[in-house]
Formats: structure tokens, sequence, C-alpha cells
């Protein structure tokens, strides 16, 4: 027998009441995040339904109609959780029932969310975000942190103090970074430092947690490697470029903070959602109010086997093939293309190519750097360091050839924004004076600086302290290190996660299994199958299914529940 449960009340049915849901297996689609969902369910409007729905029926009543919990159940077991709204009142109830407790703004933009706020109080605000930002850097997964990034400039001015001027080059940078004293500098010419050019990145596990509402019970970007993934900031409503006003908040006491969800692009929470888990090649699993982030290559491995459907089918089946499809994975900005008579030289790393001693003659050249999967030109530059780099290819995605005569419908799993450039940027350079000799990071690069709130993503990995590059300089320091590959400018190994697709570790083993199952054709059945209440409890899309001793993704599934009995469910089967 048909129940269901509204916040924890049993309501009252019609005799023909009917619940009808449809799933859709997630790790078939690439363009939303699919949630199980229903047509409208009719419910009589009687005293009890009155009371748990609010008097809807009321003309005086002026409260919106709300979402309120729910759980069907039929025997006794539960089939499915999510919330019901009603959506018109007349001689009956009419409400629509998700299968699914979705997040209330999670088809908003990300930037109209509450994702918390960073206070530092009313006194010493930029000391306090400087101690705020680099205790950050003291962890090895922050959630958020400011590390620098490069603006393709340079300018050259002139420190006074007292009888002595020295000669200052240095580019201009987002998170300027300096270990000597501890503290962020924005601007490389002031004493002072300005909050104003704090933009932090946020890392990808800890934004998905914010905007499920803290309800996806396995989140793949919280474990292993996938924690480094970040997406960096590079724009916020009160930055602006060219002048130093503050981006934090001042309240009526003078207690400033930092509002998150200001940093954010201009895009809505599902569509994050969906971008984000492209890179990894993974699926997200909905059930009542939680939420499961699983790799496809996982489920495609998975071994558990749900329910033998051999002698539950009935009447014909409907046979058809799923022809293959052409996978398509990357980014959405396709590598810069070299100059066939380009002359490269092979290198080890990148402190290899860096001739940034200025009392030599600087020698151009252009180098392919195999460990970070870069195409990297050297040239002249007109200040005290007398060098410059270009990054002339980042080689991120596979280039391939599509033939002619390929017919083959697109799957297009290539992620709709870009990883940040990694390159050699001027931190600080000055004559040898204070003993600080020429001071680079190798960071990401942007071309300027960002004016508008950014549409698409910039991801980056986090990994941790990395060592400057410097010549005749004193002393060594480190600073918050963001990148696209997994290796340091020494050639060091520093996990086993890169975003390129072209690399040996990067993404390509993730989309690799994923990549060949969609590459081949399949078997399709369509059919109806009977389903009783204690089959409906153990579904789990995850599963494969069997059928005549072969196994199959269940690949979309309408589930009707009557109020005595449950109707023959209809299934559409893609071979496993």
């Amino acid at each position: 027998m048909l129940q269901i449960i509204v916040n924890n009340q049993q309501v009252d049915l019609l005799e023909d009441t009917e619940v009808s849901i449809t799933i859709e297996h997630p790790m078939l689609s690439t363009d939303h995040i699919p949630v199980p969902y229903s047509t409208d369910i009719d419910l009589p409007l009687s005293p009890r339904n009155r009371v748990i729905f609010g008097f809807v029926d009321r003309p005086a009543r002026t409260a919106a109609f709300e979402s309120l919990p729910a759980r069907i159940f039929f025997d006794g077991l539960e089939i499915t959780s999510g919330e019901i709204k009603v959506s018109e009142v007349e001689e009956t109830i009419t409400a629509s029932y998700n299968g699914v407790m979705i997040p209330a703004n999670v088809d908003k933009m990300a930037y109209r969310q509450n994702l918390g706020r960073i206070d530092f109080g009313a006194s010493a605000v930029q000391v306090a975000c400087n101690n705020y930002f680099i205790a950050r850097t003291e962890e090895e997964y922050p959630d958020l942190v400011a590390a620098p990034v490069s603006i393709d400039a340079r300018v050259t001015g002139e420190i006074v103090d007292g009888n002595t001027i020295t000669q200052v080059s240095a580019a201009a940078w987002l998170n300027g970074y300096d270990e000597s004293n501890g503290d962020y500098l924005p601007d490389q010419y002031r004493r002072d430092s300005h909050l104003n050019k704090i933009l932090p990145a946020f890392r990808v596990g800890w934004l998905l947690d914010k905007l499920l509402d803290g309800r996806c019970v396995n989140n793949i970007f919280n474990t292993g490697e996938w924690r480094r993934l970040m997406i960096l900031s590079t724009w916020h409503p009160r930055y602006k470029p060219d002048d130093q006003s503050a981006v934090y908040d001042i309240d009526d006491q003078g207690n400033a903070s930092l509002t998150l969800a200001d940093f954010m692009p201009k895009k809505a929470a599902n569509e994050i959602i969906t971008e984000l888990l492209k890179l990894p090649c993974a699926s997200m699993y909905a059930t009542g109010d939680s939420f499961t982030i699983e790799l496809n290559r996982d489920i495609l491995d998975r071994k558990v086997i749900g329910d033998d459907w051999t002698g539950k089918v009935i009447g014909r089946v409907t046979i058809s093939e799923q022809e293959a499809q052409r996978y398509v994975a990357g980014y959405s900005q396709e590598d810069a293309e070299l100059a066939a008579d380009l002359q490269v030289t092979d290198s080890d790393d990148i402190l290899h190519i860096c001739s940034l001693n200025p009392t030599q003659e600087i020698q151009p050249g252009t180098f392919n750097v195999a460990n970070t999967g870069q195409v990297i030109e050297r040239i002249a530059a007109d200040d005290v360091t007398g060098v410059d780099f270009n990054v002339l290819q980042q080689r991120m995605s596979i280039k391939e050839e599509q033939d002619p005569d390929d017919d083959r419908s697109d799957y297009d799993m290539s992620f709709g924004g870009s990883v940040v450039t990694t390159n050699i940027g001027l931190h600080k350079s000055t004559d040898n004076t204070y003993g600080q000799g020429h001071r680079w990071y190798y960071s990401p690069q942007i071309g300027e600086a960002v004016k508008e709130r950014p549409e698409n993503l910039l991801v980056a990995l986090y990994y941790g302290m990395c060592r400057e590059i410097r010549w005749a300089a004193r002393d060594f320091y480190n600073y918050p290190y963001l990148t696209h590959c997994n290796y340091d400018c020494r050639g060091n190994r520093l996990g086993d996660l890169s975003l390129s697709f072209t690399q040996t570790d990067g993404l390509a083993t993730y989309h690799s299994a994923f990549k060949a199952w969609i590459e081949r054709a399949h078997r399709m059945l369509k059919c109806k199958v009977h389903l009783n209440a204690v089959d409906l409890h153990n579904l789990d899309m995850r599963n494969k299914i069997m059928y005549k001793n072969k196994l199959y993704y269940i690949s979309s599934i309408t589930i009707n529940l009557r109020t005595l009995f449950i109707e023959p469910a209809e299934a559409e089967l893609i071979e496993a």
C-alpha cells in the first residue's frame, strides 16, 4: 500500500492517487545534473491534509507555498525521499514532488549565495589579512589561499632611501607575496600594502560542499590529490586595478570583513558543478537529501551486481543499438600552434632556461620543458634583469584530427573553462644594495587585470609552498604555488595529479576507461519490468543489473506507484 509522509505526518490519499518518478543515469548525461523528478500528485482536500500543508486553501493566506520534506513508502519500505510543494488548490490539492531535496540556490548565480565571510575585526585590517592568508599557506589543502599571480607587464621605478637611489623592476601582481617580511605586497613601489589586490583561490571541494548545503556524502574533491584543485578568482566588485580602493566591507562599528561570494564568477551553481565534474570524469548521484560524487571509471569497474531481471521483464522487449560516439575531452581554449620553422631546444626543467645574470648577454631561445608540457621563449628585456619569458604553448589537450568520413555524434566532456598558464614572473629585481638581487616566481600569469566579473572558471592545482628562483640574492624565499601541472621550476615532481590531458599522469588517465566505453556500440533494451517494493527500495543506479546473462546499466526508469499496487516500470537499459 502507498504511503506519503510529509513533514513526518502521513497524508490522506485519493483512491486513484499516483506517483510517477523518472530517474536518469547520471553517468550518461554531460550537460546537467540528473535528479529524480515526478509529475504532479493529486491529494484530497481533507482536514488532515489542510493542516499538514498549512491551510493552503484559505484565500486570506498570505504566505507563499513552501517546499516540505517528503518520503514515499510502499508496503512499509521507503521507495524515495525528497520534497513536495503545493502548486494548486481547488477541489483537491495538487502538489509537485521532487525525488531529491534540491539545494534552494543551486540554480542561482554562485556570487549571489551565502558562502560565508572572513572577519578581520576593527583594527590593523591589513595585518589581519596578512595573518589570515599566510596562515592558510601552512595547510597542505587550504580551503582558500592567496597565491601570487603575475600580470603580463613589467614596470621599472626607483626607491629613494636617504641618499641612496635603488632601481627596481617588477611585474604587476595579484596577491603579491613576500616571505621576507611576511607581507602581501600588492604594489611593489609603496611601503603600505592594500587589501584590494588580494584575490584568493578557492578549493573546489570546499566550494561544492557550500553549493550543496553540506549534503555531499562522498565528495571526491575532498579526497586524495583532487583536494588540490582550486578555482582562481581574478575579480571583485570593488577591485580597481588603477587605484587603491579596498574591497573589504566595513560595518558601523568599523569591523572589516570579506564576503567570499563576491569573488565568484558569473556562473550558476549547477553550471559550476556540471563543469567541474568533467575534469575528473565524474558523475553526481542524488538520493533524498544527499549527494554522492563518483568517478566514472569506478562506476564502470564496480563489482556490485544488482537484481536479475530475467524473470521480471514482461511483454516484448525492444532491441536497438546505441551507435559508437566520438568522445571529446579537453578544454574549450585550444593549445596555441607553434610555427613550423620554430627552433626548439629540449630543457630538463624551468630553472635550466633561466639566464638571470644581467652581467652576461642574454641569449634568446625557445625551449621545450617536457615535465611541465610547455614551450617557453626566452627573450631580452629593457630593465636591470635583461630577460623575460613567454609561454608559447602549454600542452593541455590532445588534438585529434577528425576524419571527414567519421559521422559519429560527439559525446562532449570538454571542460567549459580554462587552466592557469604558469610562467616565470619577475617578483622583484634591484641592484644588490639591499641584497635583494633578482627574485622570480614560477606562477600563474594572466594577460591583464580583469575589469568585469568573469563568466568562465579558471582552475589550478595548489602544491603548497615553493622556492623562488633567484640570482645574487642573499636568501631563498618561499611562496604559495598554484600551477597547471605537478612539477615545480626545478623539475621536482610534487604529486600525482596534473591538469593536462597530454601528460602521462594527467586527466587522460581518469577519462580513458569511460572514453573507451563511449566509443563502442552498445545494445539497448526498452522493456517493462515488474518490480516489487523490495526491488525499488534497493534500486541503485550505480549497480549493473542482469538480463539473460548479460549486464546492463539502467539508462532511465519510470516508476509508477498507485494507491494499492505498483505498475510495471518502464525501463531503458544500455549494455555495460
